[in-house]
Protein backbone atom coordinates (compact mmCIF):
# COMPACT_ATOMS: atom_id res chain seq x y z
CA UNK A 1 0.00 0.00 0.00
CA UNK A 2 1.49 3.16 -1.38
CA UNK A 3 0.53 7.02 -0.75
CA UNK A 4 -1.51 6.60 -3.33
CA UNK A 5 -4.47 5.40 -0.98
CA UNK A 6 -3.76 7.57 1.73
CA UNK A 7 -5.16 10.82 -0.44
CA UNK A 8 -6.96 12.37 2.66
CA UNK A 9 -4.67 14.67 5.92
CA UNK A 10 -7.97 12.93 8.46
CA UNK A 11 -6.78 8.70 7.90
CA UNK A 12 -3.38 9.27 7.33
CA UNK A 13 -1.46 7.10 9.26
CA UNK A 14 1.37 9.54 11.29
CA UNK A 15 2.96 6.69 13.59
CA UNK A 16 2.34 5.37 17.10
CA UNK A 17 3.60 5.64 20.76
CA UNK A 18 6.20 3.58 22.42
CA UNK A 19 3.64 1.69 25.01
CA UNK A 20 0.71 -0.59 24.48
CA UNK A 21 -0.87 0.79 27.01
CA UNK A 22 -0.85 4.68 26.43
CA UNK A 23 -1.68 4.03 22.35
CA UNK A 24 -4.82 2.19 23.71
CA UNK A 25 -5.64 4.91 25.69
CA UNK A 26 -4.62 7.51 22.79
CA UNK A 27 -6.00 5.74 20.03
CA UNK A 28 -9.90 4.80 21.92
CA UNK A 29 -9.66 7.04 25.09
CA UNK A 30 -10.07 5.39 28.69
CA UNK A 31 -12.99 3.22 27.92
CA UNK A 32 -10.81 1.68 24.99
CA UNK A 33 -7.70 1.51 27.60
CA UNK A 34 -10.01 -0.48 30.37
CA UNK A 35 -11.44 -2.81 27.93
CA UNK A 36 -7.52 -3.75 26.25
CA UNK A 37 -6.26 -4.26 29.76
CA UNK A 38 -9.41 -5.95 30.88
CA UNK A 39 -8.84 -8.33 27.59
CA UNK A 40 -5.02 -8.80 28.20
CA UNK A 41 -5.36 -9.58 32.01
CA UNK A 42 -8.61 -11.65 31.49
CA UNK A 43 -6.23 -13.78 29.26
CA UNK A 44 -3.26 -14.30 32.01
CA UNK A 45 -6.17 -14.79 34.42
CA UNK A 46 -7.39 -18.05 32.18
CA UNK A 47 -4.17 -19.32 31.45
CA UNK A 48 -3.35 -19.45 35.44
CA UNK A 49 -6.41 -21.16 36.26
CA UNK A 50 -5.62 -23.79 33.75
CA UNK A 51 -2.27 -24.23 34.92
CA UNK A 52 -4.04 -24.55 38.58
CA UNK A 53 -6.77 -27.16 37.51
CA UNK A 54 -4.27 -29.71 34.97
CA UNK A 55 -3.77 -32.91 36.25
CA UNK A 56 -0.87 -33.27 37.61
CA UNK A 57 0.45 -36.01 35.43
CA UNK A 58 -1.15 -34.84 32.80
CA UNK A 59 0.13 -34.42 28.75
CA UNK A 60 3.61 -32.88 29.02
CA UNK A 61 2.77 -31.17 25.78
CA UNK A 62 -0.30 -29.50 26.80
CA UNK A 63 1.98 -28.44 29.85
CA UNK A 64 4.38 -27.01 27.76
CA UNK A 65 1.85 -24.78 25.36
CA UNK A 66 0.61 -23.57 28.49
CA UNK A 67 4.30 -22.44 30.02
CA UNK A 68 4.63 -21.35 26.75
CA UNK A 69 2.08 -19.09 27.01
CA UNK A 70 2.59 -17.62 29.90
CA UNK A 71 5.85 -16.74 28.94
CA UNK A 72 4.92 -14.93 25.64
CA UNK A 73 1.60 -13.26 27.28
CA UNK A 74 4.57 -11.87 30.21
CA UNK A 75 6.55 -10.73 27.58
CA UNK A 76 4.51 -9.56 25.36
CA UNK A 77 3.10 -7.41 28.46
CA UNK A 78 6.38 -6.15 29.45
CA UNK A 79 7.63 -5.43 26.56
CA UNK A 80 4.56 -3.85 25.59
CA UNK A 81 4.96 -1.13 28.14
CA UNK A 82 7.91 0.57 26.17
CA UNK A 83 6.67 -0.59 23.03
CA UNK A 84 3.47 -0.68 20.23
CA UNK A 85 3.09 -4.54 19.57
CA UNK A 86 -0.34 -4.74 18.40
CA UNK A 87 0.50 -3.02 15.89
CA UNK A 88 2.45 -5.27 14.39
CA UNK A 89 1.00 -8.27 12.89
CA UNK A 90 3.29 -10.86 12.99
CA UNK A 91 4.02 -10.68 16.92
CA UNK A 92 0.23 -10.10 17.34
CA UNK A 93 -0.19 -13.37 15.59
CA UNK A 94 2.31 -15.57 17.12
CA UNK A 95 1.32 -13.76 20.55
CA UNK A 96 -2.38 -14.90 19.86
CA UNK A 97 -1.56 -18.29 18.42
CA UNK A 98 0.46 -19.87 21.13
CA UNK A 99 -1.88 -18.03 24.01
CA UNK A 100 -4.83 -19.90 22.06
CA UNK A 101 -2.78 -22.81 22.41
CA UNK A 102 -2.58 -22.60 26.12
CA UNK A 103 -5.72 -22.09 26.47
CA UNK A 104 -6.98 -24.65 24.24
CA UNK A 105 -4.21 -27.33 25.87
CA UNK A 106 -5.91 -30.51 27.86
CA UNK A 107 -9.21 -28.96 26.78
CA UNK A 108 -10.16 -32.20 24.77
CA UNK A 109 -9.52 -34.51 27.82
CA UNK A 110 -11.45 -31.81 30.08
CA UNK A 111 -14.34 -32.18 27.74
CA UNK A 112 -14.25 -35.48 27.42
CA UNK A 113 -14.08 -36.27 31.24
CA UNK A 114 -17.47 -34.16 31.59
CA UNK A 115 -19.25 -36.00 28.37
CA UNK A 116 -18.35 -39.30 29.92
CA UNK A 117 -19.84 -38.25 33.14
CA UNK A 118 -23.30 -37.20 32.51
Amino acid sequence: IGPDYFQHEDIQYRGHLHSNPLMLAVIWGVPGLLLGMGFLFRQVFLLIRRWRIRPREGDASADAWLLGALGIWTALFLAGLTEWYFGDAEVALLTWLIVGMGLGSGARAEAGGRAHSE
